[in-house]
């Protein structure tokens, strides 16, 4: 549905919607889609790892208020987009503006050779990684 919706919405600049607010949108519908029934993957999870003596009915109740809780944080995002939209908006990393790639090495690793004309570099400070397995 994602790939049919979100094109149009994103093109109509009437409809007032970011890229940034759908996606928060859609992964907190996705979220509260994890514990309800009938697909409520979370509860089969925990179905899974809770004894025998918890009944599904109580897990289903004790959900109700989590459930509850994202609707009201879907409801408010839905409502004010800019909570959402308020860092995206203040961060300007663009191609313009970020820094450029370091290319050349922090320190020299243990066993490399230094470039020809460059100053010595420290070592690392880190250890270095020891192959678990022969």
């Amino acid at each position: 549905m994602v790939p049919i919706v979100a094109p149009i919405l994103l093109a109509d600049p009437q409809a007032n919607v970011t890229a940034v607010w759908l996606g928060v949108m859609i992964g907190i519908n996705m979220q509260t889609s994890f514990l309800t029934p009938p697909f409520g993957f979370a509860l089969f999870y925990l179905r899974g790892v809770a004894p025998a003596f918890v009944k599904t009915l109580s897990m289903y109740k004790g959900v109700i208020p989590f459930i509850l809780m994202q609707l009201l944080v879907l409801l408010v995002v839905a409502f004010s987009p800019r909570l959402v939209n308020y860092l995206p908006q203040r961060v300007t990393l663009a191609a313009s503006t970020a820094p450029p790639p370091s290319a050349t090495p922090r320190c020299r690793c243990a066993g490399a050779r230094e470039p020809a004309g460059t100053s010595p570099m420290p070592p690392c400070s880190r250890p270095r990684a020891r192959r678990r397995f022969a």
